[in-house]
């Protein structure tokens, strides 16, 4: 389903700035410089399509970014869940950052996260079913 006719807008035709202004707002001029009444139900489905656009693209990047640095290979090799230092050992990368990744991972269900038991205790990453 294309962006524009998920939103409400006419399938395979360009949707352009003015044309969702237009639509969420109910008007039927678009020069117009009365206030008009902006429909919130179409624009909270215009924001979940737009924002879950951007989730995908972010999570594609960071699983770009496992591959490349062997994070996923670190969790498979390992017989137990990991600690985010224990997985930035195994990668030779900084901890803070592979903190990151699993947690945009552990987000997007990609791995599974084990949470600390204690107060204080770390996460523990292990790969995804």
């Amino acid at each position: 389903m294309e962006v524009g006719a998920a939103a409400g807008f006419p399938a395979g035709e360009p949707v352009v700035l003015q044309d969702i202004s237009t639509s969420l707002s109910g008007a039927t001029s678009v020069g117009s410089s009365a206030m008009t009444e902006i429909d919130a139900d179409r624009l909270a489905r215009y924001q979940h399509l737009l924002f879950s656009k951007l989730e995908g693209a972010v999570t594609a990047g960071m699983v770009h970014l496992g591959d490349r640095l062997g994070l996923y290979r670190a969790l498979a090799a390992s017989p137990a869940p990991m600690t985010p230092g224990e997985l930035a050992a195994a990668a030779r990368l900084h901890e803070r950052w592979v903190r990151e990744w699993a947690y945009n991972q552990a987000a997007a269900h990609l791995i599974e996260e084990e949470l600390g038991s204690a107060m204080g205790a770390r996460n523990r990453w292990t790969r995804g079913a």
